[in-house]
C-alpha cells in the first residue's frame, strides 16, 4: 500500500500504537504485567513502532511538537531492538501507563 504522505502516515502509526498499548495496560497492574510475558512483548512492540515511526517523521513534523521526546522515543526503539536484555519492565511499565497516554493526547 503507498501512502502519499509519509508524515500523516507515521503519525496515524503512533496514535494507533499508543491506543493499542493503552488497551492492552486498561485495568491492569504491574504484577500482571511482569507475570504477563505476552502482555510484555505486546506493549514492548507498540513501543518500537512508536520509536520507529517517530525516527521517520520529518524535521518539519516534530517542530510542531516541541514538547515532544522524539530522541527518547527512538531510542527506546534501539534498546527494544537491538539491547533487548536491558529493557527494565518497571520503566516499561510507566512508559505504557504515563508517556503513552500522554503522547497520544498530544499527537491528538
Amino acid at each position: 500500500m503507498t501512502r502519499p504522505n509519509k508524515d500523516l502516515a507515521y503519525l496515524d502509526d503512533m496514535r494507533e500504537s499508543c491506543a493499542v498499548v493503552m488497551e492492552y495496560v486498561k485495568g491492569k497492574t504491574f504484577v500482571d504485567f511482569v507475570a504477563s510475558r505476552l502482555l510484555q512483548d505486546g506493549v514492548i512492540r507498540q513501543l518500537g513502532i512508536i520509536g520507529e515511526a517517530s525516527k521517520s517523521l520529518s524535521a518539519k513534523v516534530k517542530d510542531k511538537y516541541p514538547g515532544v521526546a522524539w530522541r527518547d522515543m527512538g531510542r527506546l526503539r534501539d534498546l527494544v531492538v537491538h539491547h533487548y536484555w536491558k529493557i527494565g519492565l518497571a520503566e516499561i511499565w510507566g512508559i505504557a501507563g504515563t508517556d503513552v497516554p500522554s503522547l497520544l493526547k498530544t499527537l491528538g
